[in-house]
């Protein structure tokens, strides 16, 4: 008479197989939250880069320069996040304005020179609803592109476009005033010659500055004391000040000519 006997699992494999389980669990778990933190990152971009094409098209339309105040480092609720104004200008004295108190917070701090008609507030947000979008560390191109151009001095070196473009710029721009080897940072192609050694570019601290929209169409980028950037380009790169994610920050590229284009620099 043969005997039937009913094997279970041992305490072994239900252990193994819980562990498994608790490792997947939290791989995915990881995996969530990296693309929720770009997804926010993206939209914040894309929220900015909207308002940012809104004063563009203010400034052409109505023939009335227009200029976004940007404050990377605004608080609220003990967090510092991206706060913006956009004022219109038709004066243009708006830089006037900034290099008479280079330490300004928001638009209020900015006085009419000689009495001049104020400033009116066309609109003001602050990026961020929720975790704080802040602006990041660095664009993260900056120091890749000063190795890529470096390895032109070896044998055998393969450059990208952007990194070639990278390494004459270091030979042709080196003595000009402002000039440091940071700014050989790059964006992909066609964007090659946009900087991304800092968070904001153009800003200063990296957290102040403005965008002035002619009526020509034309863009201006200036720092916190109306100085106007040299290179006629730039970016502001956006990280989730919730848990300072780097890795998944985004740039909104700005040149002289109008472009206004969300990209990644090189890394």
């Amino acid at each position: 008479m043969r005997r039937s006997i009913e094997r279970g699992f041992t305490l072994i494999e239900m252990t193994v197989t819980l562990a498994i389980v608790g490792v997947l669990t939290a791989m995915s778990a990881v995996a969530i939250g990296r693309l929720n933190s770009r997804s926010r990152v993206s939209g914040a971009v894309q929220e900015l880069a909207s308002d940012l094409v809104d004063a563009r098209n203010h400034a052409y339309g109505r023939d009335t320069r227009t200029v976004v105040l940007i404050n990377g480092a605004w608080p609220v609720g003990g967090q510092t996040r991206i706060a913006y104004w956009t004022l219109l200008d038709p004066g243009g004295i708006v830089d006037d304005a900034m290099k008479a108190n280079a330490a300004w917070q928001s638009p209020a701090d900015l006085q009419t020179p000689g009495g001049a008609t104020p400033f009116r507030l066309f609109l003001s947000n602050v990026l961020g609803n929720g975790p704080a979008m802040t602006v990041a560390g660095a664009a993260g191109g900056g120091t890749v592109g000063i190795k890529q151009a470096a390895a032109m001095a070896k044998p055998n070196a393969t450059l990208s476009p952007c990194a070639a473009f990278a390494a004459t710029a270091l030979g042709q721009l080196s003595g000009l005033a402002g000039f440091s080897a940071a700014s050989a940072g790059h964006f992909p192609p066609p964007l090659c010659g946009v900087p991304a050694d800092q968070g904001c570019t153009f800003c200063t601290g990296g957290v102040r500055g403005a965008v002035v929209f002619e009526p020509s169409g034309k863009i201006k980028l200036l720092a916190a004391d109306g100085t106007p950037d040299w290179r006629g380009a730039g970016s502001l790169t956006v990280a989730n000040g919730l848990d300072n994610d780097q890795q998944h920050s985004l740039s909104l590229v700005l040149t002289s000519a109008g472009l206004l284009r969300p990209a990644r620099a090189d890394n």
